[in-house]
């Protein structure tokens, strides 16, 4: 969990909640992530994954398979969605200032 808590952080998620067969990804309100790559993070996901754009907490919903031939872990969803995260963030690792710190 750890692990997860900190790539979390680094790409602006400040809630994962799990209710049903989805998933909530809340991102920081004013997460430093390029909004012109939000169609093609979610496109990602062949419709699995939709963008709401809440001026308070613009978030992401992932939508598991729950069926009864199929169904997906939800800890692998979050892993993928948290490692593909950075294609909206961009390279962080040289970023010297956090902005929710402003």
């Amino acid at each position: 969990l750890a692990e997860y808590k900190a790539k979390a952080h680094k790409h602006y998620i400040t809630e994962i909640t799990q209710k049903g067969d989805e998933i909530r990804f809340v991102l920081f309100e004013r997460a430093d992530v390029d909004p012109a790559k939000i169609p093609q993070f979610v496109s990602l996901y062949q419709g699995k994954v939709k963008f709401y754009a809440d001026k308070r907490m613009p978030y992401f919903i992932y939508r598991l398979k729950m069926n009864s031939k199929q169904k997906e872990n939800a800890m692998d969803a979050v892993a993928d969605v948290l490692e593909k995260m950075k294609l909206l963030c961009g390279d962080l690792g040289d970023r010297k200032e956090d902005p929710r710190e402003r």
